[in-house]
């Protein structure tokens, strides 16, 4: 189902150090003075309640994403309850594990969790990947930039795919819509599969030689 508010703390939070967390929210785009709002349910004292500004990273006509890179005050996250509070059509709202509230005072149940973050959990990503938008190609089935290397019995392109049928999908067909690629805001490729003969299994391990890699035509 597909709504307005939403957050899902398995697949909106991610821990990138064993105390810190970076929390993903989504919210109609008219949605106001977002907050985080954390505290340990085991040991609120000493270790406060926090209530932090979320800010916006990214939106679209009808939603709005936001963004918060989280850091405990303890060694490691653990038993981390927290809900979030915003502004609309004059109300004042509430998203937890329960839905959507509207009152002045946050609900006091039904927040959500984040048990427990140690070092292995933890997802240590490269710094050139942070600002990386993605998009990801199915070749096979994206553009056929160069029909002389179609396999033999490539369908006229819009044909109904099926599991076997080739369309003869390529990467001079990736080339050719780098531009509009570009456009989109789109800085990184990620190309799955890549196959010799669409055939899933027994699949080919690719490498990228130095000459392609740093072609301008890579460079989006």
């Amino acid at each position: 189902m597909i709504t307005s508010y939403y957050h899902d703390p398995a697949i909106d939070v991610t821990l990138t150090e064993p105390k810190s967390l970076d929390i993903r929210l989504k919210l109609p785009a008219h949605a106001r003075d977002v907050q985080f709002i954390a505290w340990n349910k085991a040991r609120r004292e000493p270790y406060r309640t926090e209530r932090l500004k979320v800010s916006r990273w990214a939106e679209s006509e009808r939603y709005a994403y936001y963004r918060i890179n989280w850091t405990c005050m303890e060694p490691s996250v653990r038993y981390l309850q927290y809900t979030f509070k915003f502004s609309m059509n004059g109300g004042t709202l509430w998203l937890n594990e329960d839905g959507l509230h509207e009152a002045d005072e946050m609900p006091g149940k039904g927040a959500f969790e984040f048990p427990y973050g140690s070092d292995r959990d933890a997802v240590h990503s490269p710094s050139w990947i942070r600002d990386r938008v993605w998009y990801q190609i199915f070749p096979e089935r994206f553009r056929n930039g160069d029909p002389a290397n179609d396999p033999e019995g490539t369908l006229p392109w819009g044909t109904p795919p099926t599991r076997d049928n080739m369309m003869g999908g390529d990467i001079q067909g990736i080339i050719d819509k780098l531009d509009y690629l570009k456009e989109l805001g789109v800085n990184a490729l990620y190309l799955n599969p890549v196959l010799r003969r669409n055939r899933i299994i027994n699949t080919t391990r690719w490498t990228i030689s130095r000459s392609t890699r740093n072609s301008a035509h890579w460079k989006i």
